[in-house]
């Protein structure tokens, strides 16, 4: 554990992950890494006495941010067709007390499911009406003729790392790595007119990591804007400001390891399936019941950028008591 972190604590349900290849636990795992750094800097002054002024600031954040996430994922055994495991002594019946002896069968029997039917509980018995899923059970749990593309994803999958039902915990740690920006100059002419410019920069670079996989986020972003401002005095209590401006934005979110090695996709067996590009070379999303989703299209992939630029004239008049403001602003956004 690092110096710092002493004093973190683990998240209550949290405990210490397995080694999956030796087995014994690994000492403070069960605590999540977490190091925030913020810093930054600020200056300014006049330029030229009563008349130029300027400011700037710099900041970035530098954090790193481990979560517990719990998965469940399939053990060696079940990567190869074996679900023994979840047999039990306890046979119970589909239809509750006083059901056939045809649906009686072990706690945690799997069928066939191609035999698979809906059969309908009769009158008198205690889920009465209810239908229940039923079929051939397949003999000792062990599946032999797993699919060839599921087979090839199951090697693919994180052996687990805990104990108990939730067999996988992801601590894989969010980073987050911001900068900013900000500078302005102000100018006086004379008592009638003065100007500002500022310009302002923000860069955000974020990794997200998968909730119960291996499969992990990137996201990138930028935004950036610039602004000129001038103030002039028409007559007493006759103001004019003429304000224009642009900002620029841009977005990036992709998987944090793509494009993966040639023929990745391919290397699945899905027939027909393959990589037409480079780019596309991706684990495509996979489904399987009961564990944990599989492959790097679990999100919303996209690129945004944009620009809007504004033009805006205000013209206020200020009489006694009352304040009458009136101008036109006109904007227009593009996609770059």
């Amino acid at each position: 554990m690092r110096n710092g972190q002493t004093l973190d604590a683990r998240n209550l349900f949290a405990v210490n992950n397995i080694n999956p290849v030796t087995g014994p636990e690994i000492p403070g795992s069960a605590v999540p890494e977490y190091i925030r750094n913020q810093f930054g800097f600020a200056v300014g002054g006049p330029i030229r006495k009563d008349k130029t002024f300027f400011f700037a600031s710099c900041e970035g954040l530098r954090q790193v941010q481990g979560e517990s996430v719990t998965g469940l994922l399939p053990t060696a055994a079940q990567k190869v067709g074996d679900f023994n495991s979840l047999l039990t002594s306890l046979t119970t019946n589909l239809c509750g007390s006083g059901g056939s002896a045809c649906l009686n069968f072990g706690s945690g029997q799997l069928f066939n499911p191609a035999s698979q039917y809906l059969f309908t509980c009769p009158a008198g018995r205690v889920r009465a009406c209810s239908a229940v899923l039923a079929g051939q059970p397949i003999s000792g749990n062990v599946i032999q003729n797993v699919n060839p593309v599921a087979k090839q994803v199951l090697t693919l999958y994180p052996a687990p790392n805990s104990p108990g039902i939730l067999n996988y915990v992801n601590q894989t740690p969010y980073r987050e790595q911001d900068n900013s920006i900000v500078v302005r100059v102000d100018e006086s002419f004379s008592a009638k007119d003065q100007l500002f410019a500022h310009y302002l920069f923000a860069d955000s670079n974020e990794f997200f990591p998968g909730d119960s996989n291996p499969f992990n986020i990137r996201q990138t972003s930028r935004g950036q804007n610039a602004e000129l401002d001038w103030t002039h005095r028409l007559a007493p209590g006759l103001l004019n400001e003429l304000r224009v401006g642009v900002t620029r934005g841009f977005e990036d979110k992709d998987c944090a390891d793509c494009p993966h090695p040639a023929r990745t996709l391919a290397s699945l067996g899905i027939q027909g399936v393959g990589a037409s590009t480079r780019q596309t070379e991706i684990d495509p999303s996979i489904l399987l019941i009961n564990f944990g989703a599989w492959g790097d299209c679990g999100y919303n992939p996209h690129i945004l950028p944009d620009m809007l630029e504004m033009c805006e004239d205000t013209l206020t008049k200020i009489k006694g008591r009352h304040t009458v403001v009136m101008g036109r602003c006109q904007e227009r956004q593009m996609v770059v």
